[in-house]
């Protein structure tokens, strides 16, 4: 089997004057900023021949070979950046350290080599002109990045799911609150209520306790149109109207029946109307008169 081409190359020319966006990184970061640029670049020819991963392995091995403190070679990197001397699109985009210069010397150094893999999404300049070239997807940190968002959306995700579980068994400990529900009453337990509030008035609670029960039953145990709620507070009123005189409340049809038999002479009521009724019982006549 023959033997792998090698993507990097053994050697790489330095210009004896430097370009002003280097120089301007040189007089930010001094001698030992010249130090990590040159490891950079040979690390980059040396193996990949065009690019190098920008992440904390890259800092731990300058930091190894001259001896100059990791903080300090990340500052010294980031300065390279900011000055161009390092592609910032690149940098920011796929995590890589390239630049346009390293591009064309790397390419045209490896002209000679047979199949060199090449991603052109780090292409700074054309490259068609390049026979040699493999284009392949070659940028793991990219993959990585993007496993990386899939992990957080998917924690995200089930920590709002955990949430919404949290949320919905706080919702189920919470006693819902009872909606009593309406339950007509008979005579007798109404006479028993009425009873309960005027003692003295045995005969008349159990009188106006039917009178009660069978008014209602036939509205259906509605008051004006909306569902009867507490039969106890129809009852109190129905007291305070027929309590008040020690007199009984008359249905409607009674009410009715006295006023014609009043209408057509008959003075007796049978004693059911208070005086105050007999004014009112008049005043139908007049009315109807």
């Amino acid at each position: 089997m023959a033997r792998p081409t090698k993507q990097g190359i053994d050697y790489f020319p330095l210009d004896c004057t430097f370009d002003s966006k280097t120089e301007m990184y040189l007089i930010e970061t001094g001698a030992p900023g010249l130090a990590v640029l040159v490891t950079i670049w040979q690390m980059i020819y040396s193996n990949n021949g065009y690019y190098i991963n920008d992440d904390d392995d890259l800092r731990l091995i300058i930091k190894r070979r001259i001896d100059v403190g990791i903080n300090e070679v990340s500052d010294c990197i980031n300065c390279a950046v900011k000055r161009r001397v390092f592609s910032v699109e690149q940098r920011d985009t796929n995590r890589i350290l390239t630049s346009k210069a390293i591009q064309k010397r790397y390419f045209d150094a490896a002209r000679k080599k047979k199949g060199v893999t090449f991603d052109r999404s780090f292409a700074l300049i054309p490259v068609d002109s390049y026979k040699n070239l493999v284009s392949v997807v070659i940028n793991p940190v990219v993959v990585a990045s993007n496993a990386t968002k899939v992990d957080v959306d998917v924690k995200v995700k089930e920590e709002v799911k955990v949430k919404e579980l949290k949320d919905l068994s706080a919702k189920a400990d919470i006693p819902k609150k009872k909606v009593k529900q309406f339950v007509a009453p008979d005579a007798q337990a109404v006479a028993e209520y009425m009873f309960s509030k005027a003692p003295d008035n045995l005969d008349h609670a159990n009188s106006e306790a039917h009178k009660f029960v069978d008014y209602y039953e036939s509205k259906g145990w509605v008051v004006g149109k909306a569902p009867m709620k507490s039969w106890q507070a129809a009852a109190r009123n129905w007291m305070k109207n027929s309590f008040a005189s020690g007199q009984p409340v008359q249905a409607a049809s009674q009410r009715e029946a006295e006023v014609n038999a009043w209408a057509n002479g008959s003075t007796t009521t049978g004693g059911l109307f208070a005086p105050a009724d007999q004014n009112f019982i008049e005043g139908e006549v007049i009315d109807h008169g």
